[in-house]
């Protein structure tokens, strides 16, 4: 298991491998809040100007005034149609955040329930990054279902520095071809 622990949101970190069936990742948290009040997050995974999963976890009292997770995609800069499912998180609510790769979809839970299947949309080996972004104090995340943790950090080309100003008004998504 590869481990970062308090990271600052926004973020992005390197998937230093390919993602496969069984590999997850485990999302510790809490929404920030505004007044008393939660505030919207997204998780994405994400290569290059790709987004693979973008899930958008959103408050009655946040920016988008619903209390839904958001999921959709965008491959080559082309969203595709949202899908809402009811949103778990409350104000103050620390939560576990897990999403799993399967074959045909990610399975998204939490806090220990099953909340959304997420069809992929693209070639998911192509992921080559996590980026959280919003209003979100993150404790722990942790990479599972991997076979090389090892060698996580090492020298492998995973475009992650083109990630710099992800989840900022500035943010100018790399571009860069990938073969599988």
């Amino acid at each position: 298991m590869h481990t970062i622990n308090d990271p600052v949101v926004p973020f992005t970190s390197p998937i230093w491998e390919n993602i496969s069936p069984g590999s997850r990742v485990v999302i510790h948290g809490k929404p920030h809040h505004h007044h008393g009040h939660a505030q919207d997050f997204a998780v994405e995974l994400i290569s290059g100007s790709d987004v693979y999963l973008h899930a958008n976890f959103r408050f009655k009292h946040g920016h988008h005034k619903e209390h839904h997770i958001v999921m959709n995609s965008c491959i080559y800069n082309s969203w595709a149609q949202e899908i809402r499912v009811k949103n778990p998180i409350h104000n103050d609510d620390h939560f576990v955040i897990i999403i799993e790769a399967h074959a045909s979809h990610f399975d998204i839970a939490v806090n220990g329930h099953s909340v959304a299947s997420f069809n992929h949309r693209g070639p998911y080996q192509a992921i080559r990054a996590l980026g959280i972004k919003g209003e979100a104090n993150i404790s722990k995340v942790h990479f599972e279902g991997f076979s090389n943790y090892s060698v996580w950090g090492g020298v492998h080309d995973t475009h992650s520095s083109h990630y710099s100003g992800y989840g900022t008004a500035s943010y100018n998504p790399p571009t860069f071809n990938q073969t599988f």
